[in-house]
């Protein structure tokens, strides 16, 4: 049972079965893959879900589905008793530009919706209350002066891009005093969100340009990575979790040049062009432009460290594996690419 003083992992009980957990954002970009994850690994999975035709999708892969909103979630809280690992991937709906006013009211929200999660888990008896893996980007960190975040960098004083938003999450989360892990991550590209609605279409007609210089190193993390880490780390002993940070992202120095040019190459057409950093403000808000500029080095060392493996190691991989999943023929002879390889599912570690 969690929360004695025997150490046992997250992701298997004392009864020898997988872990219970209970996803909050089960039915977005990301919260969708890692149930499908975990229910692959064998996990039980729990979701509070508002819509009735998005919780009878979840409920016919096995989903135990909970009605309601967040706010509501003290008073579903007995669902929560059971699982093992409460997973906040709550993440709202984000207009296509993105001004600093807009992330001021989505901040607020987003703290909102953070108290309600940590108010119910603290409702519960301390032997009962599971560990909180809270999800966010590496905007939140300060880079160091060679420009390096890593598992050791602490939370930002002046937040940009998503880090607006992230950052006072996360200092709600670390002042709680709950066990609780931070899983960092990267862009996330996969056949979704931004990039099958806009980034993806944007280049093959000719209409995403590359803000700015394009020479900023640009942290991704590919859609199915981005799932099987936080699974992954459910799958650790909570000890080796509690209070600590991971970033998962592939870790290459890839440019956002490189990445609007490697799509572009697997799907045939022309370089995207550039355009100037004032231009980008105006069509896609100063936020945007910061998630999109952003130039940091990572060390994803703590990850790795634990025993996780990427699927999509660099962008060579997980390009043309989105592609694939989206539907575009792919140019064969896509300079520097690779075709993708047959998915491998994650292994239970040692």
């Amino acid at each position: 049972m969690l929360g004695s003083p025997v150490i046992a992992l997250v992701g298997e009980g004392e009864d020898g079965q997988m872990a219970e957990l209970f996803v909050l954002g089960a039915t977005g970009y990301v919260g969708s893959e890692v149930v499908r994850v975990a229910l692959a690994r064998g996990h039980r999975v729990r979701a509070l879900v508002r819509r009735a035709e998005a919780a009878a999708r979840l409920e016919t892969l096995g989903v135990l589905v909970t009605r309601g909103d967040v706010s509501e979630l003290r008073q579903s809280i007995d669902q929560a008793r059971q699982a093992d690992v409460i997973i906040d991937l709550i993440q709202p709906r984000l207009p296509a530009r993105l001004t600093e006013a807009q992330a001021d009211r989505i901040s607020a929200y987003r703290r909102s919706a953070t108290q309600c999660v940590l108010d119910a888990i603290r409702s519960l008896p301390a032997s009962l209350r599971p560990l909180l893996i809270s999800a966010s980007g590496v905007e939140e960190l300060a880079p160091d002066e060679r420009g390096l975040i890593s598992h050791r960098s602490p939370l930002t004083d002046t937040p940009t891009g998503f880090g607006r938003i992230g950052v006072p999450v996360c200092r709600q989360v670390q002042a709680s005093g709950l066990d609780h892990a931070f899983v960092h991550l990267g862009i996330v590209y996969g056949p979704g969100k931004a990039f099958a609605a806009k980034i993806v279409p944007g280049v093959a007609r000719g209409r995403m340009p590359v803000i700015g210089d394009g020479a900023n190193r640009t942290p991704l993390t590919s859609l199915r990575d981005a799932a099987r880490a936080i699974v992954h780390l459910v799958e650790q002993p909570r000890e080796s979790l509690r209070g600590r940070r991971y970033l998962a992202t592939d870790g290459q120095p890839t440019t956002q040049r490189e990445l609007l040019d490697h799509i572009a190459a697997w799907l045939g057409v022309r370089r995207p062009l550039h355009i100037p950093l004032w231009l980008g403000r105006l069509a896609l808000g100063s936020v945007m432009v910061e998630v999109l500029t952003l130039d940091a080095q990572v060390d994803n060392s703590a990850l790795l460290d634990s025993g996780f493996w990427f699927e999509h190691p660099s962008l060579r991989e997980g390009v043309p594996a989105m592609l694939a999943q989206l539907g575009y023929a792919l140019t064969p002879n896509a300079p520097g690419a690779r075709p993708p390889e047959k998915r491998r599912e994650q292994r239970p570690q040692a």
